[in-house]
């Protein structure tokens, strides 16, 4: 309720309330009940204007193989939730076969999930994530219906491959996604929205494939391009600084939030800790796909002198920041290294032109223990891009979004013409 509204509505009931009492004693027991019932009115009227709803409902599917769910929950149970924010958590414990949803409640025991359970039921054996990811957003946001909606997602196998995580390769697994993209089509049509901020708490998710396949349904996309520390995500030092600001914008939000995973993690950046986190503004895609098939339709001619593609496997394919066993690649440091090392005019302006797009879809980046080819500074930029080292496996990979909308797919058709005969790589 505005202030104005609240003003007038206060006017009302005084006005009511200051009437001739003299002049209406005569009404016995029916006046003082509908004093009684004004000044209730009144005490309501000011509660709501002291009372704001809450501005963000954050939904959080820990769907957890691992046991990880109740040290995720206690520190969301950390975050000081002020009234700003209302957040609403599901272990989904397929080993036990036992689904829980806790509307979390402010509490620093660690020992302990001292948050309510909203509802608890059993798993049956051929249920499908995907679907259960969709009902779960879908019945919560529905029930809290505020302005900002944020979503966090656990585990990247079980995710998208709808089985417990392994250390196995992505190659073969992208028809997985489409199923992971179904839920978020379910998830737009029921709630007649896109989610603010789309987190994954998951290992190598922040790659132009997922972020191109999931774009339409998130503006901004919170992940790891390369793997997140096992000690787990500190939800109450991300989120607090946000809660204290009263921050509404999904761009600042999302700022924030890696901002603060930054500053817990650095204090690892020279240890063992090595993992990544970036937001990307997903309304930048389109410009990251025209500049990303310019610099290609540069590169490929260049590439047909054996010299540039000499130079191309030693200085850039060889020096490249490689994630998950070298499938994947940094797709800026691709960039970079294209504009240092191939000296050919065009594929230096379509380089430049190409890092630019990257750099003003990333909201902010943060890697933490990845000191390594350059020397005093970090390599790992934001994002990543599939480029297997030296045998592709592409199943399923033409029915993404990213093989229609760029021309990346035909590229490395392209390279790896070429490159798989000599041993490309090794």
């Amino acid at each position: 309720m505005s202030n104005n509204k609240t003003v007038k509505a206060l006017d009302r009931i005084n006005n009511f309330t200051g009437l001739d009492i003299a002049g209406r004693a005569m009404a016995g027991p029916y006046f003082f009940m509908a004093v009684l019932m004004a000044s209730m009115l009144w005490s309501a009227v000011a509660l709501a204007a002291q009372t704001p709803s809450a501005e963000w409902t954050y939904l959080v599917f820990l769907n957890d193989g691992a046991a990880s769910a109740p040290r995720e929950i206690n520190r969301l149970e950390n975050i000081s939730q002020d009234g700003f924010i209302n957040i609403i958590a599901l272990w989904y414990n397929k080993k036990d076969g036992i689904k829980t949803v806790y509307k979390i409640i402010r509490d620093s025991d660690p020992s302990k999930i001292s948050s309510p359970v909203m509802s608890r039921g059993k798993i049956s054996g051929n249920a499908d994530l995907n679907s259960e990811l969709a009902g779960f957003v879908i019945k919560y946001y529905l029930s809290e219906k505020t302005n900002g909606l944020m979503l966090t997602l656990y585990d990247r196998e079980t995710v998208i491959d709808n089985k417990p995580s392994a250390p196995v390769a992505v190659s073969g697994r992208w028809n997985g996604v489409k199923g992971l993209r179904s839920a978020f089509e379910k998830i737009r049509s029921a709630t007649g929205r896109t989610i603010d901020v789309l987190h994954f708490d998951a290992d190598h998710f922040q790659c132009l494939e997922l972020i191109y396949e999931l774009g339409e349904y998130a503006p901004y996309i919170v992940g790891s391009e390369e793997s997140v520390p096992d000690a787990g995500t500190p939800y109450d030092t991300m989120i607090n600084p946000i809660v204290a600001q009263k921050i509404t914008s999904p761009h600042r939000f999302s700022f924030l939030f890696v901002s603060g995973w930054h500053n817990y993690f650095k204090k690892f950046a020279r240890g063992t800790v090595k993992a990544t986190l970036s937001a990307v503004k997903t309304a930048e895609l389109p410009m990251i796909s025209e500049k990303l098939d310019i610099l290609l339709g540069y590169l490929k001619p260049v590439l047909a002198e054996n010299k540039y593609r000499e130079l191309f496997d030693a200085a850039v394919i060889k020096r490249v920041r490689r994630y998950r066993g070298g499938e994947f690649i940094d797709a800026f440091d691709f960039g970079r290294l294209i504009n240092e090392e191939i000296h050919e005019p065009t594929v230096e302006q379509g380089s430049r032109e190409y890092l630019a797009s990257l750099t003003n879809a990333t909201v902010k980046n943060s890697a933490i223990g990845d000191y390594e080819k350059i020397p005093g500074a970090y390599n790992s930029f934001g994002m990543a891009v599939y480029m297997p080292v030296p045998a592709p496996k592409f199943e399923g990979y033409d029915s993404l979004s990213i093989a229609g909308r760029t021309g990346w797919k035909k590229f490395l058709d392209y390279f790896y013409s070429f490159s798989l005969g000599k041993g490309y790589g090794n």
